[in-house]
């Protein structure tokens, strides 16, 4: 059976293979600005979950340091929005990205403060985390628009 560790380890060694890919893109064709924003993205995303799994109170961490480590999914999530924004040429409200980088770490940060549980606290930060992920996802899926960053 695997220990958690060892999904840490395999958790962070794929988005390294991703951010080595991302990296080498960001050098060449059409789609720099997007590589750099899925880059960004994926160390954030490596740094909170490294935060999160090394943290003694995992995986519902004291107050002020899950709200930090929300805050780095948070922005994690902000920045697939922004990289699927620069690819395909679109605009996004800039007050949806703040919400989707700064909700996962207010509501954790709020809820930790009135939740008369711990597994009650994770759940508005794991809805706000879900929404923000399916408006990201939704840049992806509007075929009408897509475009090669060559063209």
């Amino acid at each position: 059976m695997l220990d958690i560790k060892t999904l840490l380890f395999a958790s962070i060694a794929a988005r390294a293979g991703f951010a080595l890919f991302f990296l080498l893109f960001s050098m060449v064709g059409g789609a720099r600005t997007a590589f750099l924003w899925w880059l960004l993205s994926i160390s954030l995303s490596c740094q909170g979950l490294w935060l999160l799994y090394g943290s003694s109170a995992s995986p519902s961490p004291e107050p002020l340091e899950g709200t930090i480590i929300y805050l780095i999914f948070g922005l994690s999530i902000a920045c697939v929005w922004k990289g699927g924004a620069a690819y395909f040429d679109r605009r996004i409200p800039t007050d949806a990205v703040i919400l989707a980088a700064l909700g996962p770490a207010t509501a954790y940060g709020g809820v930790t403060q009135l939740a008369p549980s711990e597994p009650f606290a994770l759940v508005p930060v794991l809805l706000l985390m879900a929404f923000s992920l399916v408006r990201a996802a939704l840049v992806f899926c509007n075929r009408a628009t897509w475009r090669s960053p060559s063209q």
